[in-house]
């Protein structure tokens, strides 16, 4: 669908409401299933005229989508806005209700699997023109990720059912439903796109297994495990202790070092210690308490009595 920004030549005017309506009607009028869907990704301001063309042509169960891009590419603009990162998907059911149990359908019975919201990437090629003289040059930067179109059609559609695309883009849509095991038929008005988008798709390798979006089962999942990671810290505050081989890794690690710092802290105190152990006082004192030990020495030898008398024996004046 155009969106009518006016960024590209062949995106200046979106469809009308009376336009839509031919495009639906011819749709529904030349297909011959009992069911089809109809899914198309709109500017959420053109969202209430899409709505009205579908109900105005028939079309049943309306349902609006939204894709959330998980690494959409954030435009610094205005900081009073909030930041637009997500897709507007109309879907829509023209024909019969299906029974649970029709095979026509895959929804799963999991209210959880078929959530109208979901997460997924986005698509970071662009497509360059093929044609000579153009060589590189970027006429679409805008592909849609060929899951989105795997992953929607997957719930409405059985393998060899016949799908149509209109506006092909930069093909990425087309990707997706062949990858999905579709026929497809696809229509482009802007005749400087066909070769290459052409050229793209024929170049498209399917692969046996594709990108799935993030839905609430794997919220839950990521719910469940950051909060055992979080009660699993408050026990670690608690007790001191971890439990899993990787943290009882980081723990010890951790008391290693702390034995290694107290070890250190022990060692800087004991020279602390010793260097305290003898002050400039202390020092001091020592030195005058040595010398008036030389100085009595001294007097002691000089002194009448302790000279030897006549006649006693060197050995008595020793003893």
């Amino acid at each position: 669908m155009k969106f009518g920004l006016k960024f590209e030549p062949w995106d200046q005017e979106a469809e009308t409401g009376e336009e839509l309506q031919t495009i639906l009607r011819c749709a529904a009028t030349n297909n011959m299933k009992q069911l089809f869907y109809v899914v198309m990704i709109v500017n959420p301001l053109r969202y209430h005229i899409v709505v009205e063309a579908l109900q105005a042509t028939g079309f049943h169960d309306i349902q609006k989508l939204t894709w959330c891009k998980a690494d959409a590419q954030m435009l610094h603009g205005a900081v009073s806005r909030f930041t637009e990162a997500d897709e507007t998907i109309v879907v829509a059911r023209y024909g019969t209700r299906p029974r649970q149990d029709d095979g026509r359908v895959n929804f799963p019975n999991d209210p959880t699997e078929r959530m109208t919201w979901f997460i997924g990437k986005t698509q970071k090629t662009k497509l360059h023109l093929g044609t000579a003289g153009a060589e590189g040059k970027v006429c679409n930067p805008y592909e849609k990720p060929p899951w989105l179109s795997y992953h929607l059609a997957s719930f409405l559609t059985q393998p060899g059912d016949q799908a149509m695309v209109f506006g092909t883009g930069a093909g990425g849509d087309v990707k997706g439903l062949l990858n999905l095991g579709l026929h497809v038929t696809a229509f482009e008005n802007d005749e400087t796109q066909v070769p290459s988008v052409a050229a793209s798709i024929m170049a498209f390798a399917s692969k046996t297994e594709t990108y799935k979006p993030m839905r609430m089962h794997d919220i839950k999942t990521l719910m469940k495990r950051d909060a055992t990671y979080q009660r699993h810290d408050e026990l670690i505050r608690e007790s001191g202790e971890m439990k899993c081989p990787i943290a009882e890794v980081v723990m010890a690690e951790k008391r290693a070092r702390k034995e290694a710092r107290a070890a250190q802290d022990q060692q800087d105190a004991l020279r602390a210690r010793a260097a305290e152990a003898v002050t400039p006082a202390m020092y001091q004192a020592l030195q005058v308490t040595q010398v008036s030990a030389m100085a009595a020495f001294e007097s002691a030898q000089t002194s009448p009595e302790s000279k030897p008398k006549s006649g006693d024996s060197e050995i008595d004046f020793l003893n």
